[in-house]
């Protein structure tokens, strides 16, 4: 309800990725310099991304981010290195996703579009994860249902080019197995309680860092696969029982930040 009585004043929208690791005009905007000196600056789970843009940029982000009253990120690494090299102090939160639990999620999603048993996959850059997921269907029988931007046809199952958002819960919340190399995709896996696999990349590393970040906090490394990873540990159901005492508390560590600020 206080959220709701907020008034924006500017939204920025686009990609916050700096591949060449150097901050231009665009890339400001994202330290909010349009905001009034008298007014207060708060960071919410942000991201770097990668964390060594701050090799080529420090003296610039820890002059912007000295003007925050409360900075939080997603990942632990990155609070550490902010510590340690810009004397920066930031809190780890999780990713809004987690603000929401299960039931909230399920009012998002469709209804269940899919009368069969599947696995889903998820995958954003590691094709890798196609023979894992093969591998999981050959030993189950399950069939395999596959979101991913590549137009390629690489192994046999059902390809979703359209799946929107209310979908995309929902063919998560459905699913047997979840396979994927996306933080996104891992997160809402995690709140859904479904055995997961992950995939690593093995090109762009920076972007293992939000996966790793995330699995480490709530000890589920165990989810992480590759393809030599044996049929046992493919097959491995995700024991979510001793974790979800952590998981809460993060939540409510997550959102006790936000009602400190506000």
């Amino acid at each position: 309800d206080e959220i709701n009585n907020l008034k924006i004043d500017k939204v920025i929208v686009g990609s916050d990725q700096v591949w060449n690791f150097e901050l231009t005009d665009y890339d400001m905007n994202y330290f909010l310099p349009f905001v009034n000196s008298k007014n207060e600056r708060v960071s919410f789970a942000a991201s770097f991304g990668d964390i060594n843009i701050i090799n080529r940029n420090g003296k610039i982000i820890k002059k912007e981010l000295e003007k925050y009253k409360k900075i939080s990120i997603r990942e632990l690494s990155s609070v550490n290195r902010l510590k340690e090299e810009l004397q920066i102090t930031a809190e780890n939160v999780l990713d809004p996703v987690f603000l929401l639990d299960k039931k909230e999620w399920l009012k998002v999603a469709n209804k269940k579009a899919e009368n069969q048993k599947y696995i889903l996959l998820y995958i954003l850059h590691e094709e890798s994860a196609y023979k894992i997921a093969d591998k999981i269907s050959n030993e189950t029988g399950l069939n395999i249902l596959i979101i991913t931007q590549s137009r390629k046809k690489r192994i046999n199952g059902k390809y979703i080019r359209n799946a929107g958002p209310e979908e995309f819960i929902s063919l998560i919340a459905n699913s047997e197995y979840v396979i994927t190399d996306s933080f996104h995709g891992t997160a809402l896996s995690i709140i859904f309680g479904k055995n997961l696999k992950v995939v690593l990349k093995k090109e762009n590393l920076f972007l293992n860092e939000r996966l790793m970040s995330i699995l480490n906090l709530f000890n589920l490394e165990e989810c992480i696969v590759n393809e030599e990873s044996s049929i046992a540990d493919l097959l491995q159901t995700t024991d979510y029982k001793d974790k979800e005492e952590n998981i809460n508390s993060e939540i409510e560590k997550t959102k006790k930040f936000i009602s400190d600020v506000i």
